[in-house]
C-alpha cells in the first residue's frame, strides 16, 4: 500500500510525464530492435559449407556426474568446472532464456555493483542494511539472491549446488547447519493485497516471526522486493526491527530511491547502490555465453547491437532468444 504522499506524487504532472517518456523510449528501442531483425533475418547465416550448427562435444570424465542443477543455474559448462556438477538438458525444456539462464551465483552476474557484493561475501563485514535501486531488468533481485546464497555457501552451511530457494527453506544444508531455522526470508511487496492496515499487520507478523528466531552465530537476511509498493508505515515497522535484531540484514529493492524513507537510507549508509545497465561489451559477452550454450552461431556485431539497443539485460536476453529462433527457422527452410 502507498501513502497519500506517494499517491500525490504519482499524480504530479512532472512524475506522469517522466513515466510516459521512459515507457515511450523503451517501446521505441524494442521496436527498432525487432524491426532490425526482420530486415536482416539471415544476417548471421553461415556459409553453405559451414551451415550445420555445431554439435556439443562429448562430455569429459569430469562432466559425467549427472547430478541435476536447479533450473535457474546458468552456463552449465562454466559451472560444472567451478562446482563439479552439471545440468541435464531436460531441466530446460520450454523455459524462456531469461529464466533458463538466470544467475544463481555472483560469479555469473554482471555489473559494476557485483565486486562490492563479492567483497561482502568474502569478508563478512557489511552495513546494517542495503538499498538496491534502479531501472527494471538489470539484476537487482537476482544479484541480491545470489549474494545471500554465496554468503552461506562460502561459510560451509549449504552445499555448493544449493540455490537461494534452498537457503530460504533450509534444505541442501551441511551437517553444521542441521536443526537451525532458514537464515533468509524473501518478501515481495507486490504480493500483498488489502488496506494498508491489513498489509501492515501481515508484514509485521511475517518479518518479526522470522527475525526473532535465532540461527546461532550466523547472520540472517531479509529481502524486501518492490519496496516502493509499501507505504511509509510498513517501511517504518520493518526498519524498527533492525535495532532489535542487529544480526539480521535487510535488503531493500526498489525502482525509485525517493520512495524509501530517508531514515532507512541513512541507516543503510555504505550499502546504497544504484543499478544501471552494464556496458554494451559486457552484456554482449554475457549473451555470447548463452549463445554458446544453445549452440547458436551469431556474429559478435549482432550481439553487440542487441546489447546496445536493449533497454536492460533482461530485454537483451529476450531479444537474443528471438533472434536465435528466427535464425533457426531460416536455416531449416
Amino acid at each position: 500500500m502507498q501513502t497519500k504522499a506517494q499517491v500525490r506524487k504519482q499524480k504530479d504532472p512532472k512524475w506522469i510525464e517522466a513515466g510516459k517518456k521512459a515507457n515511450a523510449t523503451r517501446k521505441k528501442r524494442l521496436e527498432e530492435m525487432q524491426s532490425s531483425m526482420k530486415k536482416n533475418p539471415t544476417a548471421d547465416e553461415p556459409s553453405e559449407e559451414n551451415k550445420a550448427i555445431e554439435q556439443p562435444t562429448a562430455p569429459s570424465q569430469h562432466e559425467e556426474d549427472t547430478t541435476k542443477w536447479h533450473s535457474t543455474s546458468v552456463f552449465s559448462s562454466n559451472l560444472s568446472v567451478k562446482y563439479g556438477k552439471t545440468m541435464q538438458v531436460t531441466d530446460f525444456v520450454d523455459k524462456p532464456w531469461v529464466e533458463k539462464y538466470r544467475p544463481s551465483s555472483l560469479s555469473q552476474c554482471i555489473g559494476g555493483i557485483i565486486p562490492y557484493l563479492k567483497a561482502y561475501v568474502k569478508t563478512g563485514s557489511m552495513p546494517a542494511a542495503f538499498i538496491l535501486y534502479g531501472e527494471y531488468g538489470d539484476g537487482k533481485t537476482t544479484s541480491a539472491k545470489a549474494f545471500i546464497r554465496d554468503f552461506f555457501v562460502a561459510r560451509g552451511l549449504f552445499h555448493r549446488e544449493a540455490t537461494f530457494k534452498d537457503v530460504t527453506s533450509a534444505s541442501n544444508i551441511t551437517k553444521e547447519y542441521e536443526g537451525i531455522f532458514p537464515p533468509a526470508l524473501y518478501v515481495d511487496a507486490s504480493s500483498f493485497k488489502g488496506s494498508e492496515s491489513l498489509v501492515l499487520e501481515e508484514v509485521k507478523e511475517r518479518v518479526h516471526n522470522f527475525m526473532r528466531y535465532s540461527v546461532g552465530k550466523w547472520t540472517k537476511f531479509v529481502i524486501i522486493d518492490e519496496a516502493d509498493r509499501f507505504g511509509f508505515a510498513v517501511q517504518d515497522a520493518i526498519s524498527s526491527y533492525i535495532e532489535r535484531y542487529p544480526n539480521t540484514r535487510i535488503i531493500w529493492i526498489t525502482n525509485y530511491l525517493d520512495a524509501i524513507r530517508d531514515r532507512i537510507i541513512s541507516r543503510a549508509a555504505g550499502g546504497v547502490f544504484e543499478y544501471v545497465k552494464p556496458e554494451a561489451k559486457e552484456v554482449a559477452k554475457y549473451l555470447a555465453e548463452i549463445a554458446k550454450e544453445e549452440h547458436v552461431r551469431i556474429k559478435e556485431a549482432t550481439l553487440l547491437e542487441i546489447a546496445s539497443k536493449a533497454p536492460s539485460v533482461r530485454d537483451a536476453v529476450g531479444l537474443l532468444q528471438q533472434k536465435a529462433t528466427l535464425l533457426k527457422c531460416e536455416r531449416e527452410k
